[in-house]
């Protein structure tokens, strides 16, 4: 391993007296990615110079209104420190933003979770949505304060410019992007998530109620997903059989997106369901109907949807945050697509 000789390490410690332990990094490791502002390395420039921009702006507006007041010469140099300071707060601020949202953490967390959104199609590689992920989450930094419908328009405007290499039109693509930017918001906890349900109420909510609420509804889920696995390991039409296990795979899927959503608030997500939760959601009896036939199970598979539906139409009175809402408005609308085709099912077998 290379060493430095002793006029190199004469001159380092030359260099960095009276600096701070991170700007010492910095000079040791020149691609530490130094902050502009503070020498501090692993910084974020773009958050920063946002930051600097906006907080320069109002450090101008500041001075102004400051040297006006005083009617003196002071004014043009308050001008001028106002502006300089306001940059730098301004820098800090941004900087913090920035680091709210670490890029490598995001890229990781949607890798791994992105396949079970229901606007991906199966088999599309990451890298198709990835570039989508990334515009919401930083379209989310450079727009603080507000939600992502107001913005909407102009950042589909823009979209091309930040695609990458993905081929998804914006049509597509918002739907990820307004997942990122969700993801960002709810943690932050500023309350500029999307809002964009029609129909039901989107007030605030305290967070442990929300949580309840979520948590009911995905013990629910993994009631139905139990359900249906268990009727379509006893089904002997190959064709319900198959439906049957599309069924439990979407309520595995819309579970594990409503315990991400729990998570973001901060709190535990329920896991499973229960036998006692069961003897309450409709799937009672299935352990004695899967002795009596395809009739019998679709009997106790469409009662279990009816409480599924019920679940889901008292979330959707209940005051969910404006992200969550939107989530379980767009279950709700397939959980009762599947509950009427298991009760076709069930009425076709009995004609």
């Amino acid at each position: 391993m290379a060493t430095n000789s002793p006029d190199t390490e004469r001159d380092f410690r030359t260099s960095n007296v009276g600096r701070t332990d991170d700007q010492r990094d910095v000079s040791r490791n020149p691609d530490a990615n130094p902050d502009p502002i503070t020498g501090a390395p692993r910084s974020h420039p773009v958050g920063t110079g946002v930051g600097a921009l906006a907080g320069g702006a109002a450090g101008v507006g500041g001075a102004i209104a400051a040297g006006a007041a005083m009617g003196t010469v002071a004014g043009p140099v308050g001008t001028a420190i106002g502006a300089v300071a306001g940059a730098v707060v301004g820098g800090l601020i941004g900087k913090e933003v920035a680091e709210d949202v670490n890029p490598s953490v995001e890229h990781e967390y949607w890798r791994n979770n992105y396949a079970s959104r229901n606007y991906v199609k199966p088999g599309t590689s990451y890298d198709e949505y990835g570039p989508a992920y990334q515009y919401g989450w930083e379209s989310r930094s450079r727009h603080q304060g507000k939600n992502f419908t107001e913005v909407e328009s102009e950042l589909g405007r823009e979209w091309n410019r930040a695609k990458q290499n993905s081929s998804l039109g914006w049509e597509h693509a918002k739907l990820a992007a307004r997942d990122s930017w969700d993801r960002v918001s709810s943690r932050a906890g500023t309350g500029t998530a999307s809002t964009t349900t029609v129909g039901y109420n989107t007030g605030s909510a305290s967070a442990s109620n929300a949580t309840s609420e979520v948590n009911d509804l995905i013990e629910t889920l993994k009631d139905g997903q139990n359900g249906f696995q268990d009727a379509s390991h006893n089904l002997q039409d190959p064709s319900i059989k198959a439906q049957f296990m599309e069924f439990a795979k979407q309520r595995a899927r819309f579970a594990a997106e409503l315990q991400t959503a729990v998570m973001q608030m901060g709190h535990t997500p329920e896991n499973s369901g229960s036998a006692t939760a069961a003897m309450h959601r409709g799937w009672i009896n299935l352990k004695n109907a899967l002795g009596g036939g395809d009739q019998s199970i679709l009997n106790e598979a469409e009662r279990g949807e009816d409480v599924a539906v019920r679940a889901y139409q008292k979330a959707l009175q209940a005051q969910l945050p404006g992200n969550i809402m939107s989530i379980v408005q767009r279950q709700f609308t397939e959980v009762k697509q599947a509950h009427d085709q298991v009760r076709n099912l069930r009425d076709a077998r009995r004609s």
